[in-house]
């Protein structure tokens, strides 16, 4: 079985401030964000897609990665 894959990967702000073109704050795991709203239609979670859809902070988080 395939282990769960995380949200978050790393919410270490040092880390993030080492990189020079980066912001700080928590590194999302941006494969997960962006195949989240494609595995929705096709299990036909209709809801569930309308949902993800507006949400303003998934939009943001997506878009800004």
């Amino acid at each position: 079985m395939v282990e769960d894959q995380p949200l978050i990967l790393s919410t270490d702000v040092e880390e993030k401030m080492d990189l020079e073109d980066e912001e700080a704050g928590p590194r999302y795991n941006l494969r997960k964000l962006s195949e989240l709203p494609y595995h929705l239609i096709r299990s036909e979670m209709w809801n569930e897609f309308v949902e993800v859809r507006l949400n303003i902070y998934f939009m943001i988080t997506l878009l800004t990665r």
